[in-house]
C-alpha cells in the first residue's frame, strides 16, 4: 500500500506534459517579419510556419491551454500583436492579411510641394505631412480604405479625392506644372480649406508612415 501511495504521489508531482502549436499563414501580399514565443521568422507571401508551444505539465487540474503573443509587420501589413490561445494537443491557425497600401508622389512641378493625405471620413485636411522639393518623390504607407490627397505650391494646388487604396496598392502621382490649380478625377474635395502654406512647425500625421524618399525623374 505504501508503494502504491508513493507511486501516485510521484505521478501527481511530475504530471503529464502538455503541448500544442501555432501555425501562421502569411496572406498579407508581401513579406512578413513575425515574432512569437521567443522566436522570430521572415515569411514570404504565402509561406507558413508552425511553432510547437509547451503549455506545461498537467496535474489533477490544468493547465489545458496557454496564451501566446504573436506580433509582426510587413510591407503591406501594419505592426500588429495578437494573443493566441494554444490548446493541448491542437494546432491553432492564424491567417495574417494585408491592411496597408502606399501613395507615391513625384514632384516634377518646378516648385516645392506641401503634401496632405487625409482619410475621406475626416472633415479637414489636418496638418501637412511634409514639404517635397522639386525633383524628388516621397512614398507614404497608409491604412487600406478611402483617402484624399492634396499638394500645394506657390503656383496653385492639385487635389484627388475618394481614392480607394487596397492592401499592397501603390497609388502613383507625377505632379507636373499643368496639374497645379487643378483637381484630380476623384471629384471636388469637401474638406475645410488649409489656412497656411509651408508651416515649418506643423506636426505630421502619426497614422501615416513615411517609408522613404527617392530622387524623381
Amino acid at each position: 500500500m505504501k508503494q502504491l501511495c508513493s507511486a501516485i504521489s510521484v505521478l501527481l508531482l511530475l504530471g503529464c506534459s502538455q503541448d500544442g502549436s501555432i501555425t501562421v499563414h502569411n496572406q498579407s501580399g508581401s513579406s512578413l517579419d513575425l515574432f512569437m514565443d521567443g522566436s522570430s521568422y521572415h515569411l514570404y507571401d504565402g509561406e507558413v510556419v508552425t511553432k510547437p508551444v509547451e503549455i506545461g505539465r498537467k496535474f489533477i487540474f490544468g493547465p489545458d491551454d496557454r496564451a501566446v503573443a504573436v506580433a509582426g509587420e510587413g510591407e503591406c501589413k501594419w505592426p500588429f500583436e495578437d494573443v493566441v490561445v494554444v490548446v493541448d494537443n491542437r494546432s491553432t491557425v492564424l491567417d495574417v492579411y494585408g491592411d496597408a497600401g502606399y501613395f507615391d508622389i513625384c514632384n516634377v512641378s518646378g516648385h516645392a510641394l506641401e503634401l496632405y493625405l487625409s482619410p475621406c471620413s475626416n472633415d479637414d485636411w489636418g496638418e501637412p505631412l511634409e514639404l517635397i522639393p522639386d525633383g524628388y518623390c516621397s512614398t507614404w504607407m497608409v491604412e487600406e480604405g478611402c483617402w484624399d490627397m492634396m499638394t500645394i505650391s506657390i503656383e496653385g494646388q492639385f487635389e484627388d479625392t475618394r481614392v480607394f487604396v487596397a492592401p499592397c496598392d501603390v497609388v502613383v502621382y507625377d505632379i507636373e506644372p499643368v496639374q497645379l490649380a487643378q483637381r484630380g478625377s476623384g471629384g471636388a474635395a469637401t474638406k475645410a480649406p488649409v489656412g497656411h502654406i509651408f508651416d515649418e512647425d506643423a506636426s505630421k500625421e502619426l497614422r501615416k508612415k513615411k517609408t522613404g524618399t527617392r530622387v524623381g525623374r
